[in-house]
């Protein structure tokens, strides 16, 4: 038998089969706790996010829906990172799914675990975002 002496490592999860997925949604943290600064939402938003830990690094997805119409500032709306960020930065990139259009670029804060979103116009279509950032 093989000894692995990192446990908490992709390697020795992987092979384990426990680098699972954790997920999270409004009826587990409410919208405005998750994302407590959006420019403008109409309706009921309501997200779902999932993320993993693959080492050191955390990985996610997130996704908006059911919103009549969602607006976001550029380096003022965020929603917080499930695990605490650590390291120098990370990054976010952010997709219209209902067009499979590109929306830009989102900015992980390392000093406070938030996702800050790219500048969004109103829209009614459901926006995904994929981040990546170091963990502690």
């Amino acid at each position: 038998m093989l000894d692995y002496p990192n446990s908490s490592g992709f390697a020795f999860q992987n092979l384990q089969g426990i680098d699972r997925w954790e997920s999270r949604d409004e009826t587990v943290i409410p919208f405005a706790t998750q994302v407590p600064v959006v420019t403008g939402a109409t309706g009921t938003p309501k997200y779902k996010l999932r993320w993993r830990l693959v080492g050191k690094l955390c990985e996610g997805q997130m996704y908006f829906y059911n919103h009549t119409l969602l607006t976001w500032t550029v380096s003022t709306d965020y929603f917080l990172l499930p695990v605490t960020a650590a390291g120098l930065c990370g990054h976010a990139h952010v997709t219209n799914l209902s067009t499979n259009a590109a929306s830009g670029q989102g900015m992980i804060d390392v000093t406070n675990s938030r996702c800050y979103l790219p500048n969004l116009t109103g829209t009614a279509n459901t926006v995904g975002v994929f981040f990546r950032y170091e963990v502690a």
